[in-house]
């Protein structure tokens, strides 16, 4: 086991090659892959904006979805999401 709680076991098999990393599952349980972790925060963010314009018979204003969006953006990178950052 290591002694640093980064999520991963050092394999010290060959010190011919370099180190490989893995998962301690004993201590961390089972990982969560990106794609299952995206597909989630589609479905809080994206998929309840179009929602609430169903529901609601309009479209939110632009403000309160850039500002919806924006939370969830970063509230999948507090979550380890990986993201493509662009630039507007």
């Amino acid at each position: 086991d290591d002694d640093d709680d980064d999520g991963a076991d050092d394999d010290d098999d060959d010190d011919r090659t370099p180190r490989r990393r893995r998962w301690d599952l004993e201590k961390y349980g089972v990982p969560i892959n990106q794609e299952d972790m995206a597909a989630t925060l589609l479905g809080f963010s994206a998929n309840v904006v179009v929602g609430i314009d169903i529901i609601a018979g309009r479209p939110l204003p632009e403000d309160e979805r850039r500002d919806y969006i924006a939370l969830w953006r970063y509230l999948g990178w507090l979550l380890g999401i990986d993201t493509v950052e662009t630039v507007d």
